[in-house]
């Protein structure tokens, strides 16, 4: 891609164009020094799309064009007896009316161009334009001027802070004093230095001690707000207020006494109240524990019972249990049913049933 440059009046200045691989071409023709003897070497000299003189000259149905302005798709010829014709004419530097006085022969100019302190190149640390044509884009100035610029004006290079000595970039320098610790400020109440009318200065960091502990002019509450006294005044009338108002103090903690003690009266009759309460609580617990722990026996004496019933039936020789039945002739004579007493076989419990008939 070609780049062209621009006087400040924004009036193209181009003398040369630059091609993507870094080369330089199309220097203009009427910064030849030398007068051109016909126009015959004009035409020759110079491109027919740019008007740039050409050094890698291409030909093509009667018109010359530099290696730049050729349009693909055509056939263009080169010229190679162009670039001895070129060469050793006198030529200005294309940056003369930025104040360049070199002149050379063309074939030296490249190398002219790559030291020309008036060659416009892009600020190495990447600061951009604030305003104009470039505005958000990197600012682009004349080789001769970086060094000042990084200096004195380019935004982004780096100062030392002379409160806290920290490094920080120039655009930062501002907000960066808005906040440094170590940045002297004065005493919002424009308190004097002792024996002199100076406002006190400090750093900024200290600010807030010296509002809360030493600023005579600093208002401040009486140290007995909390029993009653709302007066406010400045820090240095403080000792003076506390003599006049001692009596009044006096009677203010008094009072607050005596109320804090009929409180603490209160605190205790509840405790002792919400005592009594859980002393009944755990009688009645008691009992009941008591109640539980009866049960719990009478159970235990019920089921040693259990177990003796259990172990003293023993089993007849023969595996037979006897049955004595009371009553037996009655209940024939009534066809009742008659149940066995319990027994146990093994662990089980068993029972047996008859029907009492002739």
């Amino acid at each position: 891609m070609a780049e062209k440059l621009t006087d400040s009046e924004g009036r193209e200045d181009l003398v040369y164009i630059k091609t993507e691989d870094g080369s330089y071409r199309g220097w203009r023709v009427d910064l030849l020094v030398d007068n051109l003897s016909s126009k015959l070497e004009e035409k020759i000299l110079s491109c027919s799309s740019c008007k740039g003189m050409l050094r890698d000259a291409y030909f093509y149905q009667e018109e010359f064009r530099c290696g730049v302005c050729i349009p693909e798709g055509v056939a263009w010829q080169p010229v190679k007896m162009n670039r001895e014709i070129v060469s050793d004419k006198m030529i200005s530097c294309p940056l003369k009316k930025r104040g360049c006085e070199w002149s050379d022969t063309v074939s030296t100019a490249i190398h002219h161009l790559e030291e020309c302190e008036f060659f416009p190149v892009l600020c190495p640390l990447g600061c951009v334009c604030l305003e104009g044509e470039r505005k958000g884009k990197v600012m682009k100035l004349e080789k001769r001027r970086i060094p000042e610029h990084q200096t004195d004006s380019c935004s982004l290079r780096e100062l030392v802070c002379e409160f806290c000595v920290n490094t920080v970039k120039a655009c930062e320098m501002n907000p960066h004093l808005e906040d440094c610790e170590h940045f002297p400020v004065p005493c919002p109440n424009a308190c004097a230095i002792e024996g002199k009318e100076e406002t006190r200065p400090m750093k900024r960091r200290d600010l807030p001690v010296h509002l809360n502990d030493e600023c005579p002019l600093q208002k401040v509450e009486c140290p007995y707000w909390e029993y009653g006294c709302r007066e406010e005044m400045e820090r240095k009338e403080m000792d003076l207020h506390q003599r006049e108002f001692i009596h009044i103090h006096f009677r203010l903690l008094k009072t607050d006494m005596k109320q804090k003690q009929i409180q603490i009266i209160e605190k205790i009759s509840i405790m002792e109240n919400e005592s009594e309460s859980k002393t009944k609580e755990l009688a009645t617990a008691n009992t009941k524990i008591e109640n539980l722990e009866k049960q719990i026996t009478e159970k235990d004496s019920e089921l040693k019972s259990i177990i003796e019933v259990l172990y003293s039936y023993t089993p007849l020789p023969t595996g037979q249990l006897e049955w004595k039945i009371k009553g037996v002739k009655q209940k024939i004579q009534n066809r009742e049913k008659t149940y066995s007493d319990p027994f146990y076989v093994g662990l089980c419990k068993c029972q047996e049933k008859i029907l009492c008939n002739r």
